[in-house]
């Protein structure tokens, strides 16, 4: 892995929103003005009382954790504020933590699902509102690959939420039904040789694929987007088993991705707090950047993003050590 520096800088809460503007997708910002507006305080029920576009929940990271306000997810599409000219890994995407992993999801095997949810709209829901990135963890399940929140590299019944093809059908939907977007999959794969790159023919998205030979080496610029789109190069796979490339056909993601290492130090940045902080990282110019959520529900999400210097998450309220 490159080497990279991380020096600290102070920003205000402005900057710091939009460096962040696709990275954090909820929106919890008090209001002084009525009832049911965005920052009201506010009952979890169906007679809630927010307004219409909003739901009640709480801004705390941690699942249960906080008081419960009426809020507005608000993800930010950078195609809006860029338009298609730049590389690709110029651009800010939002990604979905265990995007699969979805509160409320009917068992399939007939033992309860208690593995923990991560998300609280299905994969199609995710996607129509900004969401452009989804981690699935891959597993060898019932003679099939499945979706499973699971440890130790085995799927359990408790943990399968659901088979990866199903999954995969919704990303194929959305790519038909919106022919300027493109997607990115990191597949944490515990599956097979070969049998991922199986169920991406049978869910009708190999015709997507960004071909792993075009990917640039060495840290160089990724293709124009407007190119990508226009050459129906719409969907970029990337495993986390080094030896899938040649099996799967999909590229092994460190050697294009770098990720923020997530440890007790740090925690997501305080949007509310001018005396907020970021660390800078220098990369390569053509690493995407891979930001890590440090929560489990639906309302954070991590994004993926590259360029010469990046942020990610940080302590609020003091600066970092380098």
């Amino acid at each position: 892995m490159h080497a990279f520096s991380h020096p600290s800088v102070k920003v205000m809460a402005a900057a710091t929103l939009a460096l962040l503007g696709a990275a954090v997708a909820a929106s919890c910002l008090a209001s002084a003005q009525g009832a049911a507006l965005v920052g009201d305080a506010c009952a979890p029920s169906p007679s809630s009382g927010c307004g219409a576009g909003l739901r009640c929940a709480s801004c705390s990271p941690l699942p249960g954790t906080g008081p419960t306000v009426c809020s507005r997810t608000t993800p930010v599409d950078p195609k809006a504020h860029l338009g298609t000219g730049l590389p690709f890994n110029r651009y800010t995407w939002l990604t979905t933590h265990n995007s699969f992993a979805v509160v409320g999801t009917a068992t399939r095997t007939g033992t309860p699902i208690i593995a923990p949810p991560n998300q609280e709209d299905t994969v199609t829901a995710q996607l129509k509102n900004g969401v452009r990135g989804l981690m699935l963890d891959a597993y060898d399940f019932q003679n099939d690959v499945w979706l499973c929140h699971s440890f130790s590299g085995k799927c359990y019944n408790f943990a399968a939420y659901q088979p990866a093809v199903d999954v995969l059908k919704e990303t194929r939907a959305f790519l038909e039904a919106n022919p300027s977007e493109v997607i990115t999959i990191f597949v944490e794969d515990y599956a097979s040789p070969g049998a991922v790159g199986r169920v991406l023919g049978r869910s009708g998205l190999s015709k997507y694929l960004f071909p792993v030979a075009k990917m640039p080496k060495e840290g160089g610029d990724w293709p124009l987007l407007k190119d990508m789109i226009a050459q129906n190069h719409r969907l970029l796979v990337f495993t986390s088993n080094k030896g899938k490339e040649a099996s799967d056909g999909m590229a092994y993601q460190w050697d294009y991705v770098l990720e923020t290492q997530c440890t007790h130090s740090y925690a997501l940045v305080d949007l509310t707090n001018e005396a907020a902080t970021v660390v800078v990282v220098r990369l390569r110019q053509g690493d995407m950047m891979l930001w890590v959520q440090t929560g489990t529900t639906g309302l954070w999400a991590g994004g993926v993003r590259s360029a010469r210097s990046r942020g990610r998450w940080t302590r609020p309220s003091s600066p970092s050590s380098s």
